[in-house]
Order: structure tokens, then C-alpha cells, then sequence
């Protein structure tokens, strides 16, 4: 059986590897690419915030992550967009998930960015693209929450452990759906 310390090395070593991988590509990153890097930011934030303690980089993973973050958020941008509004469109769980995702990175990535590099001059134009974003989904949410032909699919809301509070878009009923679930699962819950 893992150990959470295992897990959270698992975690670490998958968004590092999202960044890295993302960055060494163009700005035609492809979507998979791009999906997962927002998947895998996700997942190492919300974790973070449970299992701070078991975060731990070395001097070679903070200095490719410092490196690559900006690159691969800027390489990002050409297809998020895309990515949240062209599946599952009619899904409020959906587009509160990408906002979480792009939140998480516009919070707390950009801060364990600034944290560990010396050079943060790269960084306002990601958090300017991340915040068009996350401003871009909010008015799509207001305008559609209420609105026909809407789903609130309890099967996309994911893993919400870890998810601090100011993420309130997430109701309460979203939020019990988790509750007595491992952190580490990453299974959408089908029960709502």
C-alpha cells in the first residue's frame, strides 16, 4: 500500500512533468498536452493544501520548474479556451472545474513560482492570460446558471478535497459528495 509521502512524490513528479513537457513544446501545443497540465496543477494544489508537509523540491526540480512554468503557461493559452467551452459546454460543474483549475494556477502556482525564482518578470503576463480566463468563465457561469439546458452532472464534479473555501462557486452538496473520500482518488463521483 502507498504511503501518503509516496502519493505526494507521485503527484509532485506528474506536474513537474506536465510543465517540463509543456514548455519544451511550440505554442501549437496539442490539447492532451494542455488538458493535462491544467489536470495535473490541479491535483498538486488541492493536494498541497492537505499534505503541505510532504512537499518537498530539490535544488535541480526547483530550478527546471522556475525554468518552464512561465513557458508552458504562456503555451497554454492558445487552446484553454477551447478546451472548456467546447466539451461538455452545457455543464456548470464543468466550467466551475476549469475555473478551479485556472485559479489554482493563477494562486498558488504563480506563487510557489514566486517563491522559488529569482526572476519573476515573465510571470504578470501569465497571471494577466490566467485572469482573462477565469474572468471569461465567471460571466459564462452567471450567465448560464438557471439558464435551459443546463447539467449539474454530479459524475463532473471532481475531487474536491483539499479545494480551499474562497474556490465558492463549489456549493456545500458539491462539496459532501467528497467527504469521506480518499484525496488521491481521482474518480468523479456518480451519486449527487
Amino acid at each position: 500500500m502507498s504511503t501518503t509521502k509516496s502519493k505526494m512524490a507521485e503527484i509532485k513528479e506528474a506536474f513537474l512533468g506536465s510543465v517540463n513537457s509543456l514548455a519544451a513544446k511550440s505554442t501549437d501545443a496539442d490539447s492532451i498536452g494542455v488538458n493535462t497540465f491544467y489536470e495535473r496543477c490541479y491535483d498538486f494544489a488541492r493536494l498541497s493544501h492537505l499534505y503541505q508537509d510532504y512537499i518537498k523540491f530539490t535544488s535541480d526540480e526547483t530550478d527546471k520548474f522556475c525554468q518552464n512554468f512561465p513557458t508552458a503557461a504562456l503555451n497554454s493559452f492558445h487552446s484553454t479556451t477551447s478546451l472548456y467551452q467546447n466539451s461538455h459546454q452545457n455543464s456548470v460543474n464543468w466550467l466551475k472545474f476549469w475555473r478551479s483549475k485556472i485559479v489554482f494556477i493563477k494562486n498558488e502556482i504563480c506563487e510557489l513560482f514566486e517563491k522559488y525564482s529569482a526572476d519573476s518578470s515573465e510571470l504578470m503576463e501569465v497571471i494577466n492570460g490566467l485572469e482573462h480566463e477565469e474572468t471569461f468563465l465567471q460571466e459564462m457561469l452567471e450567465n448560464r446558471e438557471g439558464g435551459e439546458g443546463l447539467l449539474e452532472d454530479s459524475y463532473e464534479v471532481p475531487n474536491l478535497n483539499g479545494v480551499p473555501e474562497s474556490h465558492g462557486w463549489w456549493t456545500d452538496k458539491d462539496r459532501s459528495l467528497w467527504k469521506d473520500k480518499d484525496a488521491f482518488d481521482r474518480t468523479i463521483v456518480d451519486d449527487y
